[in-house]
């Protein structure tokens, strides 16, 4: 039975590797696995985000900030092509989402990426397009800002 943290073994409880229920598995596997990161996170101390994480994030943010600039403007103009690269645009971003999520993990990458769209969109909106917030969605912004910077901040490797 794989383990799923690289390892391959049979716990010692079982006779044979399919013995054991999907949920004695999945614990075994859960208990090995958490046991494996408070390891590495006692090792490791204090957690920081990266710089490269904070580069490969301005990158793409860059590019997605550049694909809803361009789907804006097919919403605009109804030309085909200009979906079409607003769409290319949109792969190389995810793409690039790839390596923040192996660097900074799933949670962080995703919701770090989510809330800086969420306040460059809305500068872009308002600067390129006209468009306005009303007062509770400003704050609605404002909150995200405030929770990407605590995201953002290093923590203890406290679970």
């Amino acid at each position: 039975m794989q383990s799923g943290c690289g390892e391959h073994h049979t716990p010692e409880f079982a006779t044979e590797p399919y013995e054991l229920t999907s949920y004695a598995a999945f614990q075994l596997w859960r208990s090995r696995c958490r046991g494996a990161s408070n390891r590495w996170l006692a090792e490791e101390g204090a957690q920081s985000v990266n710089p490269s994480f904070i580069l490969w994030l301005a990158a793409s943010m860059a590019i997605f900030l550049s694909a809803a600039t361009a789907s804006r403007y097919y919403v605009a103009s109804n030309n085909i092509l200009i979906l079409l690269f607003s769409l290319g645009l949109y792969c190389v971003g995810n793409l690039m989402m790839v390596r923040l999520m192996r660097e900074g993990g799933l949670g962080l990458a995703i919701s770090a990426s989510a809330i800086a769209q969420l306040l460059l969109v809305n500068l872009i909106a308002f600067a390129m397009f006209g468009e306005r917030l009303t007062t509770a969605q400003i704050a609605g912004v404002a909150l995200g800002v405030v929770s990407m910077a605590l995201m953002l901040l290093p923590s203890s490797g406290k679970a």
